[in-house]
């Protein structure tokens, strides 16, 4: 995400793109609105994040039992629920690599956002070690 004078923000994330979500929320403006939704493993993930008050946020903090199709469920009713999306609308995903297209292809086809306004990032694979998933991406990029 490189643009930050829109007036409306949606934040995707998970344990792994906490430090990348932190960034970006040091550049929204306070004079903007924004979501901001996590899937984190504890209270002690949730702490890691610094969430203004002009930002609204929904956590997932994943208990043992939660199956991916699960989270993948939670994910898509929050997207789902979402009101404020106009077409200046900033979007980050830092998400696995199935939520990101899950999560993208919902922006770009329901909400009918252009693709410039979306950053998109799989931080990781369900079932794939890193080096596999790192050039999985170089080939088939997300």
């Amino acid at each position: 995400m490189s643009q930050f004078d829109a007036k409306h923000y949606i934040l995707l994330g998970d344990s792994t793109s906490i430090n990348a979500v932190n960034a970006l929320i040091e550049r929204i403006p306070a004079t903007a609105t924004g979501n901001v939704i996590m899937i984190v493993h504890s209270e002690q993930e949730k702490a890691l994040l610094t969430i203004p008050a002009h930002l609204n946020v929904d956590w997932l903090i994943l208990p043992p039992s939660i199956t991916d199709t699960q989270q993948d469920q939670w994910l898509q009713e929050k997207v789902t629920q979402l009101d404020n999306i106009s077409s200046d609308t900033q979007v980050f995903i830092g998400l696995e690599a199935s939520q990101v297209r899950l999560i993208k292809q919902h922006f770009l086809e329901q909400r009918q956002l252009p693709l410039r306004a979306i950053s998109a990032t799989g931080y990781w694979k369900r079932g794939t070690d890193a080096d596999t998933f790192g050039q999985q991406k170089q080939l088939e990029p997300l």
